[in-house]
């Protein structure tokens, strides 16, 4: 068996205190090579684009008065490596936000450094991820009333992507649901084409902006 590649990560966070929490946690990370860390939304941008990782964790989106240049920033390191963003409780518009900019997933910042380190190796194979209490927040939003014009899924669609977005894969959703794993890929990939977007993150960010989804 060939040895795991390890995934080149940068940390991103304005408390110095956190972020050298972060640093602790990721060099004890089994696979986790950190590649750098910065506190400063440029500094983090130039870091970045200089190391080349395979993932970003960033937590400056957070209370950030300056938020829109926060998303910009988030959309220019998604055109680089996979973005993960660590988010307070209640943060859930946020949460889209950034969900609907290209960002990988969510991690809570009360999440122990376990599952920080789960959610980046996560990233790291190309997997969305959404930690159930943000799950949970951004799932309530489901019984929204439809906006004017919204594209419509079908009741399957509407099915697959809620199953998505509670974080199943799509072979735990093809057995959820009695289906093959090659009809839940044609049912995402239609919800993709209605929406507009290329990834399942993206889709659930939308599909809840525009309360589609019952």
């Amino acid at each position: 068996m060939r040895p795991a590649i390890p995934i080149r990560v940068v940390l991103a966070d304005r408390s110095p205190l956190y972020l050298a929490a972060l640093q602790r946690g990721v060099r004890e990370c089994g696979d986790i090579v950190l590649a750098g860390s910065a506190q400063a939304r440029d500094e983090a941008m130039e870091l970045v684009r200089r190391e080349q990782p395979d993932v970003a964790v960033i937590g400056w989106l957070i209370g950030d008065a300056e938020q829109r240049e926060s998303i910009d920033t988030l959309v220019r390191m998604g055109a680089i490596c996979r973005v993960l963003c660590l988010f307070g409780h209640g943060d859930y518009d946020l949460a889209l936000d950034a969900l609907a900019a290209g960002a990988s997933g969510c991690i809570s910042k009360d999440a122990d450094m376990t599952e920080v380190c789960a959610a980046i190796a996560a990233a790291g194979r190309g997997e969305a991820l959404l930690p159930v209490d943000i799950q949970n927040g951004l799932l309530q939003r489901l019984r929204a009333a439809p906006s004017p014009g919204a594209p419509q899924l079908t009741a399957r669609e509407e099915e697959v992507l809620s199953l998505a977005a509670a974080g199943l894969t799509s072979i735990e959703i093809a057995r959820r649901l009695s289906i093959t794993h090659a009809t839940v890929k044609a049912h995402l990939h239609h919800v993709y084409d209605k929406l507009a977007v290329s990834g399942r993150a993206a889709a659930v960010a939308e599909a809840l902006r525009r309360g589609m989804m019952h």
